[in-house]
C-alpha cells in the first residue's frame, strides 16, 4: 500500500539568539493510506512540533518529509498554502473558528480559498455540517454553540475539502468526556470512508481509539503498539438496556419458579440453600413483572446527535442567558454614567454662568472705580485743572 506520509530522519533544532534547543531527533516514521494513527506523548515531548512539520506549518532542521508522496522540505511559502488547502485538514484543540462567522461561514472559508463559487460551496458547507449533525445550526456563531458543537464545526472545515490526511492535535483536550466521545466516533466515521486520521494526544485513553499508536518521549519516536481491544463506542441507549434487563429478570425468575415447583435432582430438599430456617421459595405469580414496561430499541442511525445536542442547547442558553444579564447590566451602567454626566455638565454650565456673573460685577465696579478716578475738570496724576499750567518759583 502507498504512503500517505513519511518522515525520513527529520530533526528539528530551534534558534534562541546563541542558544540552540533541539526538540526532534531523527524521526522516522511512515504512515498508510487510510490508517488511524495516533502519536502519543507527554507536555514537551516534541509530539506538537512533529504535528507541526507534518502540517507544513513549519519547517524541519534536518531531514526529509514526503507528504503523498511528494517532497516538500524545498517547496516555497506558497506553494506549501496550496499543499495544505488540497490534501491537509486540520482540528486542533481550541477550535480556531473566527467569531464574526456562522458555522456555515466558517466551514466555507476553505472552499472560498480553493475558489469554488458561493453558491456551490454554500451547499457544500451545509452538507458537511448535516454529516456532524449540525444541519440545524447553520446559522449559529461560535458564542452560541457549546465547545461539542464548535469542535464538530471544525472537523467539518477540516474536511469539506475533502484532504487526503486529517490533522487533530488534541482534539478532545477541551471537551467534556460526553462531547470527546462523539468527536472520536466522528474520526473513527470518518476513517471508515478512506480519510487517513494522525491524532496527537497525551491521553492513552484516547489514543486507544486508533488501530496503531506511537509514542515519543523527548524529542525520539518510539517502537508503536496497537490497542488489542480498541474502545468501543457505546452502541446501546438507555431505553435498551432496560428492555435486556427486564428480559433477563423475566428469565431468571422462570427459572426460579421452575426449580422451586419441579425440586430437580440436581437441588435436594436438604439443600442448605432450599432448607435454611426462614427461608422460603417461592413462585411468582402470572405477571410478575407486568408492571415494568419494556421500551422497544431504537435505530442508532436515527437521532444519533439528539441527546448530545439537547443538553449541549441547555448549555449555550445558559451562555446566552448569562451574556444577557451582562449586556443588560453594562447598560444600565452606561445609563448610570449618563446621568452622572449630565448633572457634570450642568454643573459645569451652572459654574460658567456664575463666572460669568463674577466677571460681569468686576467689570462694573472697574468701571466705577475709573470714572471716580478720572475727573473730567482735572489731570489723574496733579489734580492741576485742565488747560492749566503749573508756576515754578525760580
Amino acid at each position: 500500500m502507498a504512503y500517505i506520509l513519511e518522515c525520513r530522519h527529520i530533526d528539528k533544532t530551534y534558534q534562541t539568539g546563541k542558544l540552540e534547543v533541539p526538540v526532534l531527533h531523527d524521526v522516522n516514521f511512515a504512515m498508510e493510506a487510510g490508517e488511524y494513527v495516533a502519536i502519543m506523548g507527554p507536555s514537551g515531548s516534541g509530539k506538537s512540533t512533529l504535528m507541526n512539520i507534518i502540517g507544513c506549518l513549519d519547517r524541519l532542521t534536518e531531514g526529509e518529509l514526503l507528504l503523498d508522496g511528494e517532497p516538500v522540505s524545498q517547496l516555497s511559502e506558497k506553494e506549501l498554502a496550496l499543499l495544505r488547502l488540497r490534501k491537509v485538514g486540520f482540528v486542533f484543540q481550541t477550535f480556531q473558528l473566527l467569531e464574526s462567522e456562522t458555522a456555515l461561514g466558517n466551514v466555507e472559508l476553505p472552499l472560498t480559498y480553493a475558489k469554488v463559487p458561493r453558491k456551490e460551496r454554500r451547499a457544500i458547507a451545509a452538507e458537511a455540517l448535516e454529516k456532524v449533525g449540525l444541519g440545524d445550526r447553520l446559522e449559529f456563531k461560535p458564542s452560541q454553540l457549546s465547545g461539542g458543537q464548535k469542535q464538530r464545526v471544525a472537523i467539518a472545515r477540516a474536511v469539506v475539502n475533502h484532504p487526503k490526511i486529517l490533522l487533530a492535535d488534541e482534539p478532545t483536550g477541551a471537551l467534556d468526556s460526553k462531547s470527546g466521545q462523539q468527536v472520536m466516533e466522528l474520526f473513527r466515521a470518518l476513517n471508515q470512508e478512506g480519510v487517513s486520521v494522525l491524532m496527537i494526544t497525551h491521553n492513552r485513553e484516547i489514543a486507544s481509539y486508533a488501530d496503531r499508536v506511537v509514542e515519543i518521549r523527548d524529542g525520539v519516536l518510539l517502537d508503536g503498539w496497537r490497542p488489542t481491544t480498541p474502545l468501543p463506542i457505546p452502541s446501546v441507549q438507555p431505553e435498551d438496556a432496560v428492555a435486556a434487563a427486564t428480559a433477563a429478570a423475566t428469565a431468571a425468575a422462570a427459572a426460579v419458579a421452575a426449580a422451586a415447583a419441579e425440586r430437580p435432582a440436581s437441588v435436594s430438599p436438604s439443600s442448605p440453600i432450599l432448607s435454611a430456617p426462614g427461608i422460603q421459595v417461592e413462585e411468582p405469580g402470572d405477571g410478575f413483572f407486568d408492571d415494568v414496561d419494556e421500551e422497544p430499541t431504537e435505530d442508532l442511525s436515527e437521532g444519533f446527535f439528539d441527546e448530545l445536542d439537547e443538553e449541549e442547547d441547555r448549555d449555550a442558553a445558559a451562555i446566552i442567558d448569562r451574556e444577557d444579564a451582562d449586556k443588560k447590566a453594562v447598560g444600565t451602567l452606561r445609563a448610570k454614567g449618563d446621568g452622572e454626566a449630565e448633572k457634570v455638565a450642568t454643573l459645569l454650565d451652572k459654574g460658567d454662568s456664575e463666572e460669568e456673573a463674577v466677571t460681569a460685577k468686576m467689570n462694573g465696579e472697574a468701571k466705577s472705580t475709573s470714572a471716580e478716578a478720572f475727573d473730567t475738570d482735572k489731570t489723574p496724576a496733579t489734580g492741576i485743572p485742565a488747560g492749566g499750567s503749573e508756576e515754578v518759583d525760580t
